[in-house]
C-alpha cells in the first residue's frame, strides 16, 4: 500500500512539473524551413522557418495553418510569448491586420477553445496567458487570405518564442 501512495506522489509531482516547464524554442538563425521538426517535445506542423535573427519559428506562409504538436499525448497549456514580425526590424510596411486565431485541440482532435491575440509589429513580444488542461495541439489559422465574405485579407508572419 505504501508503495502504491509513493507511486502515485511520484506520477503527480511529475505530471505538475511537466505542466509548468517552460520551452525556449531556438533553432539555428536562418536555418531555413523547420516543417517537421521537433524541440522539447513539440512537433512543427506547417511552413514553419527559422528566424533569420535568434532562430525563434515563424510561421512562412500566411494563408496556410500552422500547428505545433505535443508529441507525447496532452499538456496543460499556460502561456506563449509571441511577435508579429518574421524577424526583428522587420519591415511591415502600412499592414494593420495583425490578429493571429488559434484553436487548442486534445489528442482526440476535439476543439478544446479558440483563442486571437493582436500582436506588435515591432521587436517585442507579448504573452497570451490562460490556463488550459488536456491539450495536444495548437492550430494556428492562416493570418492571411480571403475571408468569409470573399475579401483580401494581407497576412503577416508570427513568431513564436516560448510555451509554457
Amino acid at each position: 500500500m505504501k508503495k502504491l501512495i509513493v507511486a502515485m506522489i511520484l506520477v503527480f509531482s511529475m505530471a505538475l512539473g511537466a505542466s509548468a516547464q517552460t520551452i525556449n524554442f531556438d533553432f539555428v538563425a536562418g536555418g531555413g524551413s523547420i516543417e517537421g521538426s521537433a524541440q522539447g517535445g513539440f512537433v512543427f506542423g506547417g511552413p514553419w522557418y527559422s528566424s533569420s535573427i535568434g532562430g525563434d519559428p515563424y510561421m512562412e506562409t500566411y494563408n496556410q495553418a500552422h500547428s505545433l504538436t505535443f508529441s507525447t499525448g496532452a499538456f496543460v497549456f499556460n502561456s506563449m510569448r509571441l511577435n508579429g514580425l518574421p524577424w526583428d526590424d522587420y519591415d511591415m510596411g502600412s499592414q494593420t491586420y495583425n490578429t493571429l486565431v488559434f484553436d487548442f485541440i486534445d489528442s482526440s482532435n476535439n476543439t478544446i477553445a479558440t483563442r486571437s491575440i493582436n500582436l506588435p509589429f515591432d521587436n517585442s513580444y507579448v504573452s497570451f496567458v490562460e490556463n488550459i488542461s488536456n491539450v495536444h495541439s495548437i492550430n494556428f489559422h492562416a493570418t492571411g487570405g480571403y475571408d468569409l465574405a470573399g475579401s483580401w485579407i494581407n497576412g503577416f508572419w508570427p513568431r513564436l518564442d516560448t510555451v509554457t
